[in-house]
Protein backbone atom coordinates (compact mmCIF):
# COMPACT_ATOMS: atom_id res chain seq x y z
CA UNK A 1 0.00 0.00 0.00
CA UNK A 2 2.88 2.74 1.11
CA UNK A 3 4.54 1.76 -2.27
CA UNK A 4 1.40 2.65 -4.20
CA UNK A 5 0.93 6.12 -2.27
CA UNK A 6 4.52 6.92 -2.79
CA UNK A 7 3.94 6.27 -6.26
CA UNK A 8 1.06 8.61 -6.63
CA UNK A 9 2.34 11.78 -4.79
CA UNK A 10 5.94 11.16 -6.45
CA UNK A 11 8.07 14.38 -6.44
CA UNK A 12 8.89 14.58 -10.05
CA UNK A 13 11.57 17.41 -9.45
CA UNK A 14 13.45 17.92 -5.98
CA UNK A 15 14.70 20.94 -7.10
CA UNK A 16 11.58 23.13 -7.27
CA UNK A 17 11.58 25.20 -4.07
CA UNK A 18 8.63 24.35 -2.09
CA UNK A 19 5.56 27.10 -2.09
CA UNK A 20 5.32 26.88 1.82
CA UNK A 21 6.21 29.92 3.47
CA UNK A 22 5.78 30.07 6.90
CA UNK A 23 5.35 34.14 7.39
CA UNK A 24 2.36 35.11 5.37
CA UNK A 25 2.10 38.62 6.73
CA UNK A 26 -2.11 38.29 7.23
CA UNK A 27 -2.24 35.59 9.88
CA UNK A 28 -1.64 32.44 10.81
CA UNK A 29 -3.46 28.89 11.28
CA UNK A 30 -1.74 26.11 13.24
CA UNK A 31 -3.56 22.62 14.10
CA UNK A 32 -1.63 20.83 17.23
CA UNK A 33 -2.79 17.34 18.37
CA UNK A 34 -1.82 14.51 21.25
CA UNK A 35 -1.75 11.39 19.67
CA UNK A 36 -2.62 9.57 23.00
CA UNK A 37 -5.60 11.36 23.83
CA UNK A 38 -7.01 12.67 20.58
CA UNK A 39 -7.14 16.35 22.09
CA UNK A 40 -6.28 19.12 19.66
CA UNK A 41 -6.21 22.45 19.12
CA UNK A 42 -6.78 24.99 16.34
CA UNK A 43 -4.72 27.89 17.07
CA UNK A 44 -5.36 30.93 15.15
CA UNK A 45 -3.00 34.49 14.95
CA UNK A 46 -4.35 36.51 12.79
CA UNK A 47 -2.04 39.83 12.10
CA UNK A 48 -4.43 41.81 9.42
CA UNK A 49 -7.84 41.92 10.42
CA UNK A 50 -9.15 44.15 7.40
CA UNK A 51 -11.80 43.43 4.63
CA UNK A 52 -9.18 41.19 1.79
CA UNK A 53 -7.33 39.18 4.86
CA UNK A 54 -11.13 38.05 6.33
CA UNK A 55 -12.38 37.36 2.53
CA UNK A 56 -8.81 35.76 2.42
CA UNK A 57 -9.10 33.43 5.25
CA UNK A 58 -13.25 33.03 5.22
CA UNK A 59 -12.25 31.35 1.20
CA UNK A 60 -9.52 29.37 3.09
CA UNK A 61 -12.08 27.82 5.96
CA UNK A 62 -14.65 27.15 3.12
CA UNK A 63 -11.83 24.54 1.06
CA UNK A 64 -10.76 23.26 4.06
CA UNK A 65 -14.10 22.32 4.66
CA UNK A 66 -15.35 20.92 1.02
CA UNK A 67 -12.91 19.02 0.95
CA UNK A 68 -10.50 21.11 -1.92
CA UNK A 69 -7.24 21.14 -0.41
CA UNK A 70 -7.04 17.47 0.09
CA UNK A 71 -4.04 17.20 -2.74
CA UNK A 72 -2.48 19.79 -0.84
CA UNK A 73 -2.76 18.29 3.00
CA UNK A 74 -1.60 15.13 1.15
CA UNK A 75 1.50 16.45 -0.52
CA UNK A 76 2.14 18.41 3.18
CA UNK A 77 2.50 15.05 4.88
CA UNK A 78 4.35 13.14 2.34
CA UNK A 79 7.08 16.18 2.32
CA UNK A 80 7.24 15.63 5.29
CA UNK A 81 8.22 11.83 5.52
CA UNK A 82 10.36 12.35 2.94
CA UNK A 83 12.01 15.01 4.22
CA UNK A 84 12.25 13.09 7.74
CA UNK A 85 13.81 10.08 6.31
CA UNK A 86 16.48 12.02 4.39
CA UNK A 87 17.37 13.65 7.66
CA UNK A 88 17.17 11.04 10.08
CA UNK A 89 17.81 7.63 7.80
CA UNK A 90 18.26 5.49 11.08
CA UNK A 91 16.52 2.90 12.40
CA UNK A 92 12.91 4.22 14.04
CA UNK A 93 12.71 3.00 17.61
CA UNK A 94 10.01 0.20 18.92
CA UNK A 95 7.57 2.85 19.69
CA UNK A 96 8.10 4.71 17.12
CA UNK A 97 7.09 4.47 13.05
CA UNK A 98 9.38 5.41 10.59
CA UNK A 99 8.50 8.28 8.62
CA UNK A 100 7.09 6.27 5.14
CA UNK A 101 5.18 3.77 8.15
CA UNK A 102 3.33 7.21 9.80
CA UNK A 103 2.46 8.49 6.45
CA UNK A 104 0.85 5.11 5.85
CA UNK A 105 -1.11 5.17 8.48
CA UNK A 106 -2.08 8.70 8.53
CA UNK A 107 -3.06 7.93 5.02
CA UNK A 108 -5.16 4.68 6.02
CA UNK A 109 -6.89 6.29 9.07
CA UNK A 110 -8.11 9.29 6.57
CA UNK A 111 -9.38 7.16 3.79
CA UNK A 112 -10.75 4.66 6.65
CA UNK A 113 -12.43 7.24 8.32
CA UNK A 114 -14.16 9.10 5.14
CA UNK A 115 -15.10 5.48 4.12
CA UNK A 116 -17.08 5.30 7.76
CA UNK A 117 -18.55 8.72 7.74
CA UNK A 118 -19.79 8.41 4.25
CA UNK A 119 -21.43 4.89 4.65
CA UNK A 120 -23.36 7.09 7.99
CA UNK A 121 -24.06 9.44 5.73
CA UNK A 122 -25.32 7.31 2.90
CA UNK A 123 -27.19 5.24 5.38
CA UNK A 124 -28.57 9.03 6.73
CA UNK A 125 -30.11 9.84 3.47
CA UNK A 126 -31.45 6.57 2.98
CA UNK A 127 -33.60 7.09 5.77
CA UNK A 128 -34.65 10.37 5.10
CA UNK A 129 -35.63 9.40 1.65
CA UNK A 130 -37.52 6.29 2.67
CA UNK A 131 -41.18 6.90 3.53
CA UNK A 132 -42.70 7.11 7.31
CA UNK A 133 -45.08 4.34 6.45
CA UNK A 134 -45.53 1.88 3.40
CA UNK A 135 -48.93 2.85 1.18
CA UNK A 136 -49.65 -0.61 1.31
CA UNK A 137 -50.07 -0.56 5.09
CA UNK A 138 -52.49 1.84 4.89
CA UNK A 139 -54.66 0.84 2.20
CA UNK A 140 -54.85 -2.51 3.29
CA UNK A 141 -53.12 -3.73 -0.39
CA UNK A 142 -51.00 -6.66 1.49
CA UNK A 143 -54.00 -7.79 3.08
CA UNK A 144 -55.79 -8.46 -0.08
CA UNK A 145 -53.07 -10.01 -1.59
CA UNK A 146 -53.06 -12.82 1.40
CA UNK A 147 -56.55 -13.91 0.26
CA UNK A 148 -55.81 -14.41 -3.33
Amino acid sequence: MLEIIKRLFKREDKAIPEEVVSDYPSGEMSISWDGETGNFCIKMNVEESDEPSAETLGLLLFHLDNGNLTETLIKAVTYWAEDEEERNPKEPTSKKFSPSAFLAGVLSTWYQSEEVFQAGVNAEQEKQNSLAIDPSEVFNLKQGLKEE
